[in-house]
C-alpha cells in the first residue's frame, strides 16, 4: 500500500503533494535553461544550438589566434592562458551536453514519474527522497549567483575603466592617445582608435558573455539535479528495504528487488553520461585553478592590483564549483553504503529460502558503490576535492620555480 493509498487525513496528503510539486520546480530550471541551447530532450532545436556552437567556437578561434600570436611574440600572456582554458571546457561541456542528449531525455522521463505520490508507501520515506532537493536547490542558486556576478564584473569593468579614463583626459585637455581596456584577449581584424568603435565591438561580445553564463550554469544545474536526485532514491530504497514486510508473502521483496534493479540501472546510465563531461571538468579545474592562483600573485604586485578582482572570483566560482560536484559525488557514495546497510538489517531471518538467496545478489552488486567518475582518474567525492586543491597548490610551487 503505498502513500496514496493509505488511510492518511487530507491535510497531511495535500502537504505531501505540495512538497513534491515544490522539489518538482528544480526540472522547470533545467528546462528552461537547455531550451536556450537548443538541449532541451523533448523539444530540442537543431538550428538554435548549431548556432550557439558555431558562434562560441569562433569566438573560441579568435582567442586562440590571439594566443598563437602572443606566443610568436615570445610572450606569454597568463590571463589570455586562463581565458582559453576556460572557454575551451565551456565550448566543450556544450558539445558533450549535445552528445547525450538522448540519454538525458530518458533520464528526465523517468525522474518525472518518480515525482509521483503513489510511489511511496509513507510520509517518512518521502521525506527520505526529498532529503537532497533542498540542498541541490541551494547549490544551484549559489552557481547561478556567483557566475551572473562574475559575469557581470568581468563584462562592465574593464568599459567603465575606459569610459573614466578617457573622460579624465578630456578634462585635463591632455593630447595624449587614451588606452583602451578589455577584459577578452579576441583578435581583432583592424585597430580600434575611437571610442564609438570601441563600444561596437564591447556590445557586439555582449551574447558571448551571456552564452557563457548559460552553458555553465546549465551544466551545473543538470549534474546537481541528476546526482541529488538519484542519492534520494537510494535514501527512499534503505528505508523502504529496512522496513519490508512480509505479510503477504515475498511479493513485497520482490518488489523492493525490482525498485533496486530500476536504480541501479539509472544509476548507470547517469554514470556512463556524466563521465567524459565530469573528466573534463576535474582536468581543467586542476589546471585552472593553478595558474588562477599564479595570476593571483602577479596581481598582488604594485600596479598590477587592479585586476585581482577578476581574478578572485573566478578562483572563487571554481572552487564553488568543484565543491558542489564533490558533494554530490559523496552523497552517493555515502547513500550507496546506506543501502548496502540496510539488506544487513532487514529482517532476513523471516524470509523465505528463496528470497535470501535474493538478498545476497543485492548484497554483491551493492558493494560496489554508485558514484560519480571522472573516468579512470577517480572518484568524486571530498578526498578528491581536498586532493585536487592540494595538486593544483603543487602545480603552484612548481610553475612558481620554473617561471
Amino acid at each position: 500500500m503505498n502513500l496514496y493509498e493509505s488511510d492518511v487525513n487530507q491535510k497531511s496528503l495535500t502537504k505531501c503533494k505540495d512538497d513534491l510539486k515544490n522539489a518538482s520546480k528544480i526540472l522547470t530550471w533545467n528546462k528552461r535553461l537547455l531550451l536556450l541551447l537548443g538541449l532541451w530532450p523533448e523539444s530540442p532545436m537543431d538550428f538554435l544550438f548549431c548556432a550557439s556552437a558555431v558562434y562560441y567556437i569562433f569566438y573560441l578561434g579568435l582567442d586562440f589566434v590571439s594566443f598563437v600570436l602572443f606566443l610568436r611574440k615570445k610572450i606569454l600572456n597568463v590571463s589570455i592562458f586562463i581565458q582559453l582554458l576556460a572557454y575551451g571546457h565551456i565550448s566543450a561541456r556544450l558539445l558533450l551536453l549535445r552528445r547525450h542528449n538522448k540519454t538525458f531525455g530518458i533520464l528526465f522521463t523517468e525522474i518525472k514519474q518518480d515525482y509521483e505520490l503513489r510511489n511511496f508507501e509513507s510520509d517518512q520515506e518521502l521525506r527520505m527522497f526529498l532529503k537532497y532537493n533542498r540542498p541541490a536547490k541551494t547549490m544551484i542558486k549559489l552557481l547561478f549567483i556567483c557566475s551572473t556576478f562574475f559575469g557581470v564584473v568581468f563584462y562592465v569593468r574593464p568599459f567603465l575603466t575606459t569610459y573614466f579614463v578617457h573622460r579624465a583626459i578630456r578634462k585635463a585637455h591632455r593630447n595624449v592617445t587614451a588606452p583602451f581596456f578589455w577584459n577578452t584577449y579576441f583578435y581583432k581584424f583592424h585597430k580600434i582608435t575611437t571610442i564609438n568603435v570601441y563600444a561596437m565591438h564591447y556590445v557586439s561580445e555582449f551574447p558571448f558573455s551571456i552564452l557563457t553564463g548559460i552553458i555553465s550554469c546549465a551544466t551545473d544545474c543538470l549534474v546537481l539535479t541528476l546526482g541529488c536526485h538519484l542519492s534520494g532514491r537510494l535514501a527512499a530504497l534503505s528505508h523502504r528495504i529496512r522496513n519490508v514486510n512480509f505479510r503477504n508473502g515475498s511479493q513485497e521483496f520482490k518488489a523492493v528487488i525490482r525498485l533496486h534493479q530500476q536504480v541501479l540501472r539509472i544509476a548507470e546510465m547517469i554514470e556512463d553520461s556524466l563521465s567524459s563531461l565530469m573528466l573534463c571538468h576535474i582536468l581543467v579545474a586542476s589546471i585552472l585553478m593553478c595558474i588562477v592562483l599564479y595570476k593571483t600573485l602577479i596581481c598582488l604586485r604594485p600596479g598590477k592590483r587592479i585586476h585581482l578582482i577578476n581574478t578572485v572570483i573566478l578562483l572563487f566560482l571554481n572552487i564553488v564549483r568543484l565543491y558542489s560536484h564533490c558533494c554530490v559525488g559523496e552523497f552517493l557514495i555515502q547513500e550507496s553504503r546506506a543501502v548496502q546497510a540496510a539488506f544487513y538489517e532487514c529482517k532476513w531471518y523471516t524470509m523465505p529460502l528463496q528470497d535470501r538467496k535474493l538478498i545476497i545478489l543485492n548484497l554483491l552488486r551493492s558493494q560496489r558503490p554508485i558514484r560519480f567518475t571522472a573516468g579512470s582518474l577517480g572518484t568524486f567525492s571530498i578526498q578528491l576535492f581536498s586532493e585536487v586543491l592540494k595538486s593544483s597548490l603543487g602545480y603552484l610551487s612548481v610553475l612558481r620555480n620554473i617561471v
